[in-house]
């Protein structure tokens, strides 16, 4: 799902294409536009390149967002990883976490924030990795026990498909009806709330 912070952070959204943010090789990278080795094995997952690293073709196709905006969004960014007090949303280990909607959904039992919730089933892999389930559950549970709040887990997929199929709704419902330009002012709107 693209998120508004991630699209403006995407240079494709003010009409660029490019390359090479981002590399899955195992023997070569590229670098100043030539192919060199990598030294050592690759890790897990991709490996973020450096912007001058990235092969972009300005102006590649139509822009939903000015490059004024753009540009504004990046500064804002990187301001708040200077100081990460500036702003309210994840921070510390929550900033890189997989459960996408711990903090945004609260028990209508105790009034605590639902949180990712990860069990370890008792049975291990026949490589001896534990088998892990993911979930979400009342952090008032988690925290504090039964004495605050019932247990019950959400499966963290099941939940999560749920809220990007009412999102891809909403947003198909905003397109359809020709509201680029609400989307727009949305946009400029998240730019600005911060300041």
């Amino acid at each position: 799902m693209t998120t508004i912070r991630d699209m403006l952070m995407n240079p494709a959204h003010v009409g660029d294409f490019v390359w090479n943010r981002h590399s899955f090789a195992k023997f070569h990278r590229i670098e100043k536009g030539r192919a060199v080795p990598l030294k050592g094995l690759p890790g897990p997952g991709p490996e973020h390149n450096r912007p001058e690293d990235w092969v972009v073709v300005k102006d590649a196709h139509p822009a939903l967002i000015s490059r004024t905006l753009f540009q504004a969004a990046c500064t804002k960014r990187e301001s708040r990883k200077r100081d990460p007090s500036e702003h309210s949303y994840r921070t510390g280990h929550g900033a890189h976490s997989s459960f996408l909607l711990t903090g945004l959904i609260h028990c209508l039992r105790c009034g605590h924030a639902w949180q990712g919730y990860t069990t370890n089933k008792g049975r291990k892999r026949n490589d001896g990795s534990a088998v892990k389930t993911l979930g979400y559950a009342c952090g008032g549970y988690v925290t504090k026990g039964k004495a605050c709040c019932q247990r019950h887990v959400l499966p963290k997929e099941e939940i999560e498909e749920w809220m990007f199929a009412q999102i891809a709704h909403i947003v198909r419902g905003y397109l359809e009806s020709g509201a680029e330009q609400k989307l727009r002012e949305m946009i400029e709107q998240e730019v600005a709330g911060g300041d």
